[in-house]
């Protein structure tokens, strides 16, 4: 998603998109960069399976998208 600062400023190339790539580097090749949090509801119940855990951090509305996957 994408990445906010919180009440500081923004730090130079932290986006969610260098995130995304530096995970992936990590291994974890199947990490996906989904934009707005709201946006990116499609691509995360496409990529869900009964019995993962899909876990959300972050300030604002970013756990709205937990009832979203609830709901469908």
């Amino acid at each position: 998603f994408d990445v906010y600062p919180a009440g500081e400023e923004s730090i130079p190339g932290a986006t969610g998109e260098r995130l995304c790539e530096a995970i992936r580097e990590h291994g974890h090749k199947a990490a996906v960069y989904g934009g707005k949090a709201g946006d990116a509801l499609s691509t995360v119940v496409r990529g869900l399976n009964t019995g993962d855990i899909f876990l959300t951090m972050g300030a604002g509305d970013v756990w709205k998208l937990g009832e979203g996957v609830l709901s469908g």
